[in-house]
């Protein structure tokens, strides 16, 4: 019997820390987030819907389209459909975490400089 309880514990633990993790870390649903940039341009504006669609906004006009999926801790984003010099047509992919309304990004693969510039360089705020 203490050899069965002294199994259980390590799986309650495990069970107890992953719960944790989750906890720290929410997945968005979907939601808005802004940016503005230091330079004095519009604010920026990231639309996440639950369907995996993602609106960009550029003050508050709509600016360009694209897809967006979580894969564990990495959040993918499809090609960005948007006006001429706006368009990314690969996919990219970053590390995320979401912390006190916060979206941060950490670049792992992406070609498209006017993406990665504007995710890895500006605060990402919700609202």
């Amino acid at each position: 019997v203490a050899m069965l309880h002294m199994l259980r514990l390590p799986a309650f633990l495990t069970t107890a820390l992953v719960v944790v993790v989750l906890a720290q870390s929410p997945t968005p649903k979907g939601g808005y987030f802004k940016a503005t940039p230091p330079d004095g341009s519009p604010p920026i504006g990231l639309e996440f819907d639950s369907s995996g669609t993602i609106n960009v906004y550029v003050g508050d006009q709509a600016y360009g389209k694209s897809s967006w999926e979580i894969r564990k801790d990495t959040m993918v984003f499809g090609p960005v459909v948007g006006p001429e010099g706006g368009n990314c047509p690969n996919s990219a992919s970053y590390l995320w975490a979401l912390a006190d309304n916060v979206l941060s990004f950490k670049l792992l693969k992406d070609d498209c400089e006017v993406r990665s510039n504007a995710l890895i360089n500006l605060v990402w705020t919700k609202g």
